[in-house]
């Protein structure tokens, strides 16, 4: 027996008979074929999006973090505050930090869009190919950014201006974005 949906139990005759009808119709097969290239497609695997209060400058550069990290984050932020409000916050800043791969700055004198991101790398020059962009993580961002801190935490508040409902909307677009990968962080995406 093979089981094509949840549940639904069938023998595998019918899972032939079913790919054959397929095979017949050729509007099924055209949809079909279409949702696999759709599933077969890369997406990207990374997604740059603005951080708020700097007028599109200051970029964030994110990866998508496996569900089993993202529960544990949830799960620490809850050990560590009572008030839901902080849980809720603080779980965000730790998907922005675990997530986070690289900060850069957006310098619109440059034309082509897909070069406009400088990595902030306070070890090599601007336009360095050896460049390699800080994270929220490494110890190197606040002394760069000039922000008086010691913790990842702390940079990521004081970065979005210690603004609670700044952070949550950028962690809002951080977590569509890692639910359906195959749509890139632009202008609709972000509903402008």
């Amino acid at each position: 027996m093979v089981q094509i949906r949840e549940g639904a139990k069938v023998s595998d005759d019918f899972h032939e008979e079913a790919t054959d009808q397929v095979a017949r119709n050729p509007l099924m097969q055209s949809m079909m074929d279409k949702l696999r290239a759709e599933r077969e497609a890369e997406a990207p695997d990374t997604a740059d999006i603005n951080i708020p209060g700097y007028h599109e400058l200051f970029v964030a550069r994110y990866k998508v973090i496996p569900g089993r990290i993202v529960s544990d984050l949830g799960k620490r932020a809850q050990r560590q505050f009572q008030e839901e409000h902080e849980r809720n916050l603080w779980a965000t800043v730790d998907l922005i930090i675990a997530a986070n791969i690289g900060l850069y700055y957006r310098n619109f004198d440059i034309d082509d869009p897909d070069k406009q991101l400088v990595p902030l790398d306070p070890e090599h020059e601007v336009g360095d190919p050896a460049a390699v962009a800080v994270t929220f993580s490494d110890p190197s961002t606040a002394t760069l950014l000039g922000v008086d801190t010691q913790t990842a935490r702390d940079l990521v508040y004081k970065v979005f201006g210690e603004n609670d409902t700044a952070i949550m909307a950028h962690g809002i677009l951080l977590s569509r974005w890692m639910a359906d990968t195959s749509k890139g962080v632009d202008a609709s995406f972000l509903g402008i």
